[in-house]
């Protein structure tokens, strides 16, 4: 009697890991977000921020570097409202996309951008701000 009492508690708990499991694989953030750079007048290093949130006072979810020109991805992205930041290590200022939205059926949120020592320019809007302002 104690056995099947036994095997039945073991049997329901076994139960409930298998969907805490699954449940926890399907909320998981899935999503590319990707930034392809050139650039013209720089030689060096350009660090990229992906950034989360509203400026100021957004949230630096993924950073990296390019050296001059390239294609970023930072991985597991959840849906929210984000946008990229970049700039040379000399650069006073920083350059700032537009704002763009990840949905939870998004696979890959792409943005294209050229800079240039004169200004920079891409499909979307890119602006220059101060570093503080992020």
């Amino acid at each position: 009697m104690y056995l099947f009492l036994i095997s039945k508690y073991l049997n329901k708990i076994f139960i409930f890991y298998v969907f805490l499991l699954f449940s926890c694989i399907t909320i998981a953030c899935d999503t590319t977000a990707r930034l392809i750079l050139s650039s013209s007048g720089y030689n060096g290093e350009i660090a990229i921020q992906l950034r989360e949130g509203l400026r100021p006072g957004s949230t630096i979810v993924g950073i990296d570097t390019i050296i001059t020109s390239g294609q970023k991805e930072f991985y597991g992205i959840c849906p929210g409202r984000y946008f990229f930041a970049f700039a040379s290590k000399e650069s006073a200022s920083i350059s700032v996309t537009s704002y763009f939205t990840i949905a939870s059926d998004t696979d890959v949120a792409q943005m294209t951008v050229f800079l240039s020592k004169n200004n920079s320019s891409s499909a979307n809007d890119v602006k220059s701000i101060r570093k503080k302002d992020l």
